[in-house]
């Protein structure tokens, strides 16, 4: 695999989650990414590294230029993705990236340090996803850092979880990303900003001259291919429960009315209710992520089309 990286010239998209690769396996991919200039998409999610594994990935990587999208965790839950995939939580939790936090016997915080560091002198990554490999706050402060430091990353997206870095530390990243995103725009950007300043004062006009309307939701601007796949991965999850659910009720109602003088009705009862209102819960949440999916698919159209547009004025 090593020496298919270093020498391939095709290969855009990799995927090695799951692999048990561990800190060795790391250090000889790491070799070849330094060397590789057509790789795009490389996802090591579940490989078990650990913070002085990810060095040398971040040496390699820290003046690649074609790599966009690193994916080292997951935002999907231990519990999710063992019903997903087929393995206790147990092992799943035990395959996770462990790169944040301390190191055990130094107290040294080498791998939110080294993944800062990558970030300083990076200028190719757009996406990052380090959601369950064991970052905390202070491990997200560097990361903060290191994009304030670096004016020319163009990351756009950074996923970690909120129950690990904080809320203010999450909100204070986003904030950045956001910050980044709109400091960066080209000349001819900015040409045509001054030129429809004009155009845009007399719609604002025309707008105030209209009768209120009541406002409607604007779906999202972007959303990745990564985004969408965990939220069809969740409809499914969610969906399946409610498959089993209503399959017990069906089974505790036949149960009922074939054994009726020998039944607990105040037991089948509260069992029915639950049942219930757990089926409730899921077409609750099913409706909400299903008009989610419809959002993001709508966003995406949406910027395809931005793109293209963009491209045909260039």
């Amino acid at each position: 695999m090593a020496g298919l990286l270093s020498e391939n010239t095709r290969l855009k998209h990799l995927s090695l989650d799951i692999n048990n690769l561990t800190d060795e396996g790391l250090s000889l991919i790491a070799d070849s990414l330094a060397h590789n200039k057509t790789l795009r998409y490389l996802c090591l999610k579940y490989n078990r590294f650990t913070a002085r594994g990810i060095l040398p990935l971040c040496d390699s990587l820290g003046h690649n230029t074609t790599l966009q999208t690193l994916i080292l965790g997951w935002q999907l839950s231990y519990q999710v993705l063992a019903d997903k995939d087929g393995f206790p939580v147990a092992v799943i939790e035990s395959m996770a990236n462990r790169i944040g936090g301390t190191e055990e016997g130094t107290g040294e915080r080498v791998g939110g340090k080294a993944l800062a560091g990558l970030l300083r002198t990076n200028c190719g990554l757009t996406s990052m996803n380090l959601c369950r490999v064991g970052l905390d706050a202070e491990d997200a402060s560097f990361l903060l850092e290191a994009l304030t430091a670096n004016p020319q990353l163009r990351l756009r997206q950074l996923f970690v979880l909120k129950e690990e870095v904080g809320e203010e530390m999450e909100k204070k990243l986003k904030a950045r990303l956001a910050a980044g995103a709109g400091h960066k725009q080209g000349k001819g950007q900015e040409k045509r900003k001054r030129n429809n300043q004009g155009t845009e004062k007399e719609k604002e006009k025309e707008r105030e001259k209209e009768p209120e309307q009541e406002e409607k939701p604007k779906a999202a601007l972007f959303f990745s291919k990564e985004d969408m796949e965990v939220i069809g991965n969740e409809i499914k999850v969610v969906r399946k429960t409610k498959q089993r659910c209503e399959e017990e009720m069906k089974v505790l109602l036949q149960a009922a009315s074939t054994q009726e003088g020998n039944t607990n009705h105040n037991k089948v009862e509260e069992q029915r209710k639950k049942l219930e209102d757990e089926i409730a819960k899921c077409t609750a949440t099913l409706k909400e992520k299903r008009k989610v999916l419809k959002n993001a698919k709508k966003g995406c159209r949406k910027q395809a089309r931005k793109m293209k547009r963009k491209k045909a004025g260039s």
